[in-house]
């Protein structure tokens, strides 16, 4: 029980880390490039060293019948 436990905050320093450089990266882009596309979402996994970034998918808009 030790050894699972003394791997929590490890992991959660790590995962926080890497989420606050993926948040500055998308800030340095708007402040470069004063663009929303160029935002993208971020698949990310730390167990298996996935990192994968996308194209947001379309925004879907619901209209109401008397709009």
């Amino acid at each position: 029980m030790k050894i699972i436990a003394g791997r929590i905050i490890p992991a959660m320093a790590t995962t926080t880390a890497t989420i606050t450089g993926i948040a500055c990266l998308q800030l340095y882009t708007l402040n470069q490039t004063n663009n929303i596309n160029y935002f993208r979402n971020c698949y990310l996994n730390l167990a298996i060293n996935r990192f994968i970034m996308t194209m947001p998918s379309e925004q879907i808009m619901n209209t109401d019948k008397e709009y």
